[in-house]
This record gives structure tokens, sequence and C-alpha cells, in this order.
């Protein structure tokens, strides 16, 4: 992923786009209030014209350095409810560059109850002018660009619909695009487009965000993960093909031979099937499936595909998992479950351990989210040995 750098207005939002860049690339990011004098990496900016207006002109001077220095992705930090510089700023910085980029617009910031419909802010689905009368607008191509028709606003259907094609097409027939974001999900799909889009963007690339797509966007390379799938429930099922859909996977059936498979990916989904079991089969099934996961993992460490992580999900298959990996001994992994509503497994190498059961998560969009996250920021470090079947 190139290299970024953010230009923000205060303290306050400096700070929560280095914590959103954080939170993606697994490592700490700094902020700056003037440019270092050898700039490298992704960083923040802080040019502090919240309180001094004056100060809006640091971005000209420290865009043009940083463009010697070979950045070509940079943000413009938006303040979600469309105060402080941010339209100065943001043609200073394009205005600045020798090449005209393309400019992605994400100003939602779905978790704080803050999306974007047809180029329209909302607050907790408000237009956001009702809530803030002071505004003279909502509409953030008239906030940003002065109302610029040539402006695109790429809405949730058309951008379901998006393909290969559509991807050149937007890039070539438009310089500048405003995305509408309602939800989590939205954002991942978007920073997949963004991610497409890099692939054949020949200009420069300036975000307009609040930092929230960053952790889906801006992200370090895949760790091995191992994720070992419950009973084949409408649920379980229905996750493998949201999972199969939007990442690279490896599938291993249980059913299959341990030693038939050659690991071809970063991430493997052990599953047990893909047709739903009747209730009354699904608690005999579970240490049959466990017994099997455990089997093929270790078949997996010894043909050299060490799991960096697990995620672990179904229920009584998942409770019964982890009681008899205890008979392992497991050499830096770590176990990545954070969204809980029950079953602590206590002692032994799995202390603390939280389980994904079958009252906590199932949200596929949460999947996908864990996936996309350094398991450094959510995980502990179990420092033990190699995984090596004893008994179980």
């Amino acid at each position: 992923m190139p290299e970024i750098v953010v230009f923000a207005d205060d303290l306050t939002g400096a700070n929560a786009s280095a914590g959103a860049l954080a939170e993606g690339l697994g490592r700490p990011i700094r902020v700056y209030h003037d440019l270092p004098a050898h700039p490298h990496g992704p960083f923040v900016l802080n040019t502090q014209s919240r309180e001094t207006p004056s100060q809006s002109g640091l971005v000209t001077k420290w865009a043009r350095e940083l463009w010697e220095h070979g950045y070509r992705h940079f943000d413009k930090r938006i303040d979600t409810t469309l105060r402080g510089p941010c339209p100065l700023e943001l043609q200073l910085l394009i205005k600045a560059l020798p090449v005209h980029p393309f400019v992605a617009v994400i100003a939602a910031y779905p978790r704080a109850g803050r999306t974007t419909k047809q180029g329209r802010q909302y607050l907790y689905g408000r237009p956001l002018r009702e809530s803030l009368p002071e505004l003279t607008t909502d509409v953030l191509v008239d906030y940003l660009f002065e109302g610029d028709h040539r402006v695109h606003i790429v809405s949730r259907q058309e951008r379901e619909l998006a393909s290969t094609t559509w991807v050149k097409e937007l890039i070539t027939s438009y310089s500048t695009v405003i995305f509408d974001a309602e939800s989590e999900d939205d954002l991942y799909h978007i920073a997949s487009l963004l991610k497409q889009m890099r692939g054949y963007l020949s200009a420069p690339l300036v975000t307009v965000s609040s930092g929230s797509i960053f952790p889906y966007y801006m992200t370090s390379p895949p760790t091995t993960t191992a994720i070992i799938m419950g009973s084949p429930t409408p649920t379980n099922i229905r996750q493998v093909h949201y999972i199969q859909n939007h990442i690279p996977v490896q599938e291993i059936s249980l059913e299959s031979s341990p030693y038939s498979h050659q690991p071809q990916c970063p991430i493997i989904v052990l599953h047990s099937g893909l047709e739903p079991l009747k209730d009354t089969e699904r608690q005999p099934i579970s240490q049959y499936l466990a017994e099997r996961a455990l089997n093929h993992l270790t078949a997996l460490q010894e043909s050299g595909w060490i799991p960096e992580r697990f995620i672990v999900t179904g229920g009584e298959m998942a409770q019964t998992f982890l009681i008899k990996a205890q008979a392992l001994v497991v050499h830096n992994h770590r176990l990545l479950a954070p969204l809980v509503s029950q079953g602590i497994i206590e002692g032994g190498i799995f202390d603390r351990v939280e389980l994904i059961t079958k009252g906590g998560l199932v949200g596929e969009d949460s999947l996908l989210y864990l996936l996309s996250i350094s398991p450094t920021l959510t995980t502990q470090r179990y420092l033990t040995r190699k995984i090596s079947k004893r008994s179980v």
C-alpha cells in the first residue's frame, strides 16, 4: 500500500486520524506540527489552523515538499459536522500538486451516527442542518466544491453493481467523486474499490475523509489466519460463502484428509460442510469436528503453514475445540474473539481467552472487519511451543 500523509487542522482530528491509521496498519502513527526533515512512512500533519487560520497556508508548502519526497497519496481530514477550514485546505492541497489528483470523498463516520446519503451529510438519520442550523449547507458538493457539477456522487446502489469496467470508467470520466456510506460494511466495500482504483490511477490520489475508511483501506499485509467454523448451521454456511465472496481464502473441508491439501493462501477456512445439519445432530458431532480441526491444523503446520491467529466460531464446537486444544502445545498464536456474549475458558494456555459463541458474533461484516485489522491491537500473544498433537 503506498504511503499516505494526512492533513488535519486541529489536534483532536489529527489524533483521531492517527488512531484510525494505526488500527489498520498495526503500528503507531506519529502526529507532527511541522514537516519532519526526512519524511517517511505514513504520518499525520496538524496545521493547527482551526485556532490560527493563517496556518492553512502550510498545506501548500508541505504538499510540494512531500511530492518531492515521492508521496502520491494525501488525505485531507474532514470534520463530519462540516466545521473547520477543510474546503480551503483541500483546494490548497489540490493546487499545490503538479499533477491534478483524483479526489475521493468519504465523509461518513457510521460508528458515530454520521452518514452520507445522496451526497448529503446526516447526523443520526437527520440532515445535518436540522441539528446544526448555523451551517450554510450540509450538501458536500456545495460545501467542498462550491456546487461544481463535474463532481459525481456514487450511491450505494451504483456501488453495489460495481465491476472492473465500472471502476475504470469512473476514474476516466470524473476527477472527483463523493461516496455515500451508511454502515461499516459500506466503508469496507468502498475501501476495496479504492484499492482497485489505485491500480489504474496514473494521477495522485487525494482522499477527503474522517479517517473512518482507514481501518479497511490502509491495512497491513494479511497474517496467516485459521478460521475454524462450527457445525454446518445456516449461519455458519452463510459466513463461509460471505467470506469467500469478499477476500481470497482457501477453503478446506474437515471431512477431507488432513494431509491432502497444500496451503496456498494466508487465510484458511476449516469448515464442516456446506449442507445444514438438524439440531439433534449438532451436539454429537461437536467433539468429532473439534478433533478433525486439530488434525488439520497439525497437518498444516507440519507442511510449513504456521497459523499466527485463530478465529473460532460456532457455539458447541468452538467450546469443544478450545477445551480439546489445551492438549496441544501452541507456538506464537493468537485467538481473536473480541465480540463476545458468553463462554470464557480459563487456565492453561487459554487463560482469559474469550469465545465467539452462538450468542455472540454472527455478523459477516464483523468477521471481515476482524480479518482486516492487525491482530496485535486486539489480541494477546501466548509464548509457548509449536503445535503438536498429543492426546485428545
